[in-house]
């Protein structure tokens, strides 16, 4: 069954481009679109998609308040952030409130495209230059592992791990070990799980500490 997916961007003209993309891909389709977040917001919990995927800058509207209020409803969209700001807080406040992939405008549109097809299936994505911004993010300050808990890490775990903690996107890290780009997502998932980390930002964090 395809990934349903609802857009929220104010521009118009990028609403009617990201439809184009998304016809390309079967795995995915097209529950609704809104060029405003809290107008669509009943609309959104009606529906029911899959993944959400929203800009943090609306106009006269911001889309971490909009993620806080979807979480207070309730809702178990997964959301991906598209969006042109590659400020450190908001990536960290969009993860903290429970986004699953964050995406930068500029990029390559086959990025948006892992992303949601990762979010459907409950994993995390960040594109290769978010992936370096946290990475910068943490080097110094991250989060130490536990060591109880790395002890339990498969072998392959470990060195998705590793390529983590050296600033790896999942795109290099299954290059690098010769895995399916969705085989990395899970890896990275269960590292979580493992490692006890609830974000991103926070396993980038445990990563860099373990090398």
């Amino acid at each position: 069954m395809p990934i349903s997916v609802y857009l929220i961007d104010d521009h118009r003209s990028l609403l009617d481009a990201l439809k184009e993309v998304f016809k390309g891909y079967p795995k995915i389709s097209l529950a609704g679109e809104s060029t405003a977040a809290k107008s669509c917001l009943d609309e959104l919990v009606q529906l029911k998609p899959d993944v959400l995927v929203l800009d943090l800058r609306l106009e006269n509207e911001n889309g971490i308040d909009f993620l806080k209020e979807l979480k207070k409803r309730g809702s178990s969209v997964k959301t991906v952030i598209f969006t042109g700001s590659a400020n450190q807080e908001d990536i960290a406040e969009c993860f903290k409130c429970g986004a699953l992939g964050y995406v930068l405008k500029g990029g390559s549109i086959e990025e948006l495209v892992e992303a949601v097809i990762a979010a459907g299936k409950g994993n995390y994505y960040i594109s290769e230059h978010v992936g370096k911004i946290l990475f910068n993010q943490v080097k110094y300050n991250g989060k130490p592992i536990d060591n109880g808990k790395s002890e339990g890490l498969s072998q392959r775990e470990k060195e998705v791990l590793k390529l983590t903690g050296e600033g790896k996107s999942c795109s290099e890290i299954a290059e690098n070990l010769k895995l399916e780009l969705s085989s990395v997502y899970t890896y990275r998932t269960r590292l979580m799980n493992k490692l006890g980390v609830k974000s991103a930002s926070e396993l980038i964090a445990a990563a860099v500490k373990a090398n």
